[in-house]
């Protein structure tokens, strides 16, 4: 979900939004071919995993510090303080070669994913990974998958009324 906030208020259109997403999941999941006791029980992994790094993220508020936000340090820096995360592997995989310093915006979720790698069930965290991999495709999917995206991040959270056709979404990929 798109900030903390969503995680921990306990104000009804957010718990609302809450189940709205918690649903939203579920139906993605089944969308793939996943049974659906399987989708509920991937959800409970992907709320514990998400609220647990929502916990140790910055606010909006603290999101606009640009002091709040820097924290610059080498890639050996890096990899000494976030075990658990093979940064030697995962920079390279991504095209990234040669890079020597960066800036860690948010060291606090940082080291929580750290520790839910080495505290979360595997099949937990494969079923996070799962649900990203979803998410950020869902467009380039099959209309259900599109529609269904829509449904949660533009008529719940957004509010809007409907759905660009394909081919304008299309052009604007």
């Amino acid at each position: 979900m798109p900030e903390k906030s969503y995680y921990f208020d306990e104000d009804s259109a957010t718990v609302n939004i809450r189940e709205k997403f918690r649903e939203h999941v579920v139906k993605m999941f089944m969308l793939c071919g996943v049974e659906e006791q399987q989708a509920v029980k991937n959800i409970e992994a992907i709320m514990r995993i998400e609220t647990r790094i929502a916990d140790k993220s910055y606010d909006n508020v603290q999101q606009r510090n640009p002091a709040a936000n820097y924290h610059k340090m080498t890639i050996d820096e890096l990899q000494n303080e976030f075990r658990g995360i093979d940064w030697n592997s995962y920079f390279p995989i991504l095209g990234i070669n040669g890079l020597e310093e960066l800036s860690v915006s948010q060291p606090e979720p940082l080291f929580e994913v750290s520790r839910i790698v080495s505290e979360e069930p595997v099949e937990d965290i494969i079923a996070y990974l799962q649900w990203h991999l979803l998410d950020g495709s869902a467009n380039e999917l099959s209309d259900a998958f599109a529609d269904e995206s829509f449904d949660f991040y533009g008529r719940t959270l957004s509010g809007r009324k409907e759905q660009q056709p394909r081919w304008k979404r299309a052009v604007g990929v």
